[in-house]
């Protein structure tokens, strides 16, 4: 059995069509754990409908605490072998989890990740995954290395796209979110466990459609990003500790300091956001001054590639938080869709 599990808050515009793309699942032994965070809209209203009318759904409510605390419950509540979860504002094909449990059966994969759509009001573009449909032994090293992202190299460290097996998911969400964080929370699951993870299968299909919301969460300024990112890393570096592969790795997790960076750059001071361009300056004085982001760029220029790449390093070269805040609007202004990881 699948648990697939959709944490959510506010989606009412968008709900219906969510859970029905899993109700039409043409694979049909799964659970669908509905999880209102809170919500102030008919959400809940929602949800009991479809509760009422189908054995399969169960609703859980709570508080509103994040998407990261409402996963966590519902996890802890599920039975599934495997896990699986879908963003409430999102929707799957009928065949998505059909496919990742024919590969999953396959391989004994403890990790299956499929590709997607992301689209808006304006457009719709698919993202393969550019993977071998199988990693196992050796060739996981390709996996753990993209763990730690680089501004040209990473995996979906998404939940959404992914079926899990439950018990490497709850060993590591237990070890690794006792914190929970309102923003950047798949990272600090699916980070350890992919690290975790022995055999890696995909399905290069866009089987999961991701809708980019321009009012939702992911798209406003996040000051405590600076924050989070620092809890991240330390907890990514205990995370290679813990599983014997610091040292093999500590390379690759100091350069992800550089995609972490244009995470806080883009989302914070890139973006029109509504934040002032004095309060802008004010971020990109923190990150001029932090000196683990300062000997990230300028020991590792060969590896500042792109716009953002060779903006940001001539930034940190200049140490001028006017000129970093000004080409960060320019880069957001016509440079931005370089990036297709999405954060």
């Amino acid at each position: 059995m699948i648990s697939i599990i959709v944490p959510i808050y506010n989606t009412e515009k968008f709900l219906s069509e969510c859970i029905d793309s899993i109700l039409k699942q043409t694979y049909k032994d799964f659970e669908l754990i509905l999880v209102d965070d809170g919500s102030t809209d008919s959400s809940l209203s929602i949800c009991k409908s479809y509760q009422a009318v189908d054995r399969r759904v169960k609703v859980i409510t709570k508080e509103n605490g994040g998407h990261m605390s409402a996963w966590i419950l519902a996890v802890k509540e599920s039975i599934g072998e495997f896990i699986g979860f879908v963003d409430s504002d999102d929707f799957i094909e009928p065949e998505m989890y059909q496919e990742m449990m024919a590969a999953q059966q396959q391989y004994d994969a403890d990790v299956v990740m499929c590709g997607r759509t992301t689209f808006d009001r304006f457009s719709k573009y698919s993202s393969s995954i550019k993977l071998k449909p199988l990693y196992t032994g050796k060739d996981m090293e390709e996996i753990y290395r993209m763990v730690f992202p680089s501004l040209n190299d990473s995996i979906s460290l998404a939940r959404w796209n992914k079926l899990f097996k439950r018990d490497i998911y709850v060993d590591n969400m237990n070890r690794y979110c006792k914190k929970c964080v309102m923003t950047m929370e798949d990272r600090f699951i699916v980070s350890p466990v992919l690290l975790s993870t022995r055999v890696f299968a995909t399905v290069d299909k866009p089987l999961y459609h991701w809708r980019v919301v321009n009012n939702s969460a992911s798209r406003k300024p996040r000051l405590e990003l600076y924050d989070v990112i620092e809890l991240l890393y330390k907890t990514q570096k205990q995370m290679l500790e813990d599983k014997g592969l610091y040292d093999k790795y500590k390379k690759n997790l100091e350069l992800s300091r550089l995609d972490y960076l244009r995470m806080i750059a883009v989302r914070n001071i890139a973006r029109k956001n509504g934040l002032s361009f004095g309060k802008k300056m004010q971020i990109s004085k923190q990150m001029l001054n932090d000196c683990n982001y300062s000997n990230t760029v300028l020991n590792n220029k060969e590896h500042c590639i792109g716009k953002f790449g060779k903006f940001i390093y001539l930034a940190y070269k200049i140490k001028s938080a006017f000129l970093m805040t000004l080409m960060l609007l320019i880069y957001g202004k016509f440079f931005e869709k370089e990036n297709t990881n999405g954060f």
